[in-house]
């Protein structure tokens, strides 16, 4: 699955990040099992606490080392109009909402809300508060 890396990679307080234009997986990753390898080997290779793959369609899996779990979050049904800042969208979310003090998994899954929003939208957009919220009680999240 996974391949070698030139460079081990850097550690920013306690996040792994994979260098810029260094290819690691040189396959891709069809099945949840290929995944979880993935997501444990870069986690290891880059020690990292843990490590996340967005799989578009699939949703999100997220490898968490200090437990030795793996957390598969599905996306919900919604109409794509563009996939446009998807990535991005997940990144800044999981990001904010990790130093505001929720676990990874539970940043994972606000990450996961937000980006199913912005695929709702065309070309590159924003998504508020609101809407994350209004995803998480459509997704039976929060009560």
């Amino acid at each position: 699955m996974a391949g070698t890396c030139p460079e081990q990679g850097r550690r920013i307080l306690g996040i792994g990040f994979i260098p810029e234009k260094r290819t690691f997986l040189y396959q891709k990753l069809y099945t949840d099992e290929e995944v979880e390898i993935a997501c444990k080997e870069i986690s290891y290779r880059l020690s990292t606490e843990s490590m996340m793959i967005t799989r578009g369609e699939k949703g999100i899996t997220i490898y968490i080392k200090e437990i030795d779990k793996i957390y598969h979050i599905p996306t919900i049904a919604r109409e794509v109009f563009d996939v446009t800042g998807a990535g991005d969208t997940v990144i800044s979310i999981y990001t904010a909402f990790k130093v505001a003090g929720l676990t990874e998994y539970e940043a994972a899954i606000v990450a996961n809300a937000g980006a199913g929003v912005v695929v709702q939208k065309l070309g590159s957009s924003i998504v508020t508060v609101e809407e994350i919220y209004e995803a998480l009680l459509e997704m039976d999240l929060l009560s």
